[in-house]
């Protein structure tokens, strides 16, 4: 069966996947070779950024003594992760509602922090954008001391386990 371009391998998959065109990187293309992206008959080629967040170290972090924290140590973490989920969680909320441009167009934001009591003050932050830099100034909003490494840019999905799947 020949295929024309942007044309679904099997025409009853036709209204659930769109097809990605292939562009080769070698010849300095930008997009990936050609794969059926699950969606409702919609070009759908998003990217994520990673960032690490340290914030400011207190207690535990300097110390280096979380392996058995008194209940005050304890407290202290919990309010001082409060503190920093209370200063970025605005800003982050608020990087879906920028209005659009052409790129860096931000589709979802997720972030994730450590679970261990001298770690708290770590975080990764997942920034899923339709193409490009999401444009993120960090310095306006995180606590004075942060410091934010770029882990890196344009990732897609591949699998998600426990299942294994192709996204």
């Amino acid at each position: 069966m020949r295929q024309h371009a942007g044309e679904a391998p099997y025409p009853e998959a036709a209204a659930q996947v769109a097809v990605v065109p292939f562009v080769d990187r070698s010849a300095g293309g930008s997009c990936p070779p050609a794969r059926l992206v699950p969606e409702e008959s919609e070009f759908s080629l998003m990217v994520t950024t990673i960032f690490r967040i340290d914030a400011p170290p207190i207690g535990i972090e300097i110390t280096g003594k979380g392996s058995n924290p008194t209940e005050e140590e304890m407290e202290e973490e919990l309010k001082a992760r409060q503190a920093f989920l209370d200063a970025v969680s605005p800003h982050l909320a608020a990087l879906r509602k920028r209005p659009d441009h052409r790129s860096g167009n931000v589709v979802s934001v997720d972030l994730h922090g450590a679970d261990v009591w001298s770690r708290l003050n770590q975080y990764l932050l997942m920034v899923t954008v339709d193409i490009g830099d999401p444009r993120i100034d960090f310095d306006s909003f995180l606590p004075t001391g942060s410091t934010v490494k770029l882990v890196g840019s344009d990732f897609t999905p591949l699998s998600h386990w426990p299942d294994g799947n192709k996204t």
